[in-house]
């Protein structure tokens, strides 16, 4: 019965941490010895989690923000993607919003090329940017 009610209780703030854009991941230790650990991430995020551990996770990300400032993102969106006159707030948007712009923008954003950025690149940009947490979303 504990064990059920504890899983619930993670479940449901995962839930809320997922909904609001933000990493979390939940361990909880049984008075028998089990564990369960419960991931929930933004969706740039979620598999390197599950797959590579947080620790992977900080250095996509950490990648993801170097390449930010390196591509020239922070040009038009602000040094911590809080936006400018030139482009919006980053915050917010998802992994697929930020592949899809950055590949084929709408308005006045330049396309970066696979030769600009890889794909391995992008999803470290995404990472970064999802990391970012809630924001207003710009359409």
């Amino acid at each position: 019965m504990v064990k059920r009610l504890l899983t619930s209780v993670a479940v449901l703030l995962a839930s809320v941490a997922t909904l609001a854009g933000v990493a979390l991941i939940i361990r909880v230790a049984f008075d028998d010895g089990e564990e369960a650990t419960l991931t929930f991430a933004p969706t740039a995020t979620a598999t390197a989690m599950e797959d590579e551990g947080e620790e992977h996770l900080e250095e996509i990300i950490s990648r993801g923000r170097e390449l930010y400032l390196s591509v020239g993102c922070a040009a038009c969106h602000g040094q911590n993607a809080e936006g400018s006159s030139i482009g919006p707030a980053l915050p917010g948007h998802t992994e697929e919003q930020v592949k899809s712009q950055v590949r084929n923008p709408i308005k006045n954003m330049p396309a970066f090329s696979q030769a600009q950025i890889d794909d391995e690149g992008l999803d470290a940009i995404a990472a970064y940017i999802t990391s970012l947490g809630v924001g207003v979303a710009h359409v």
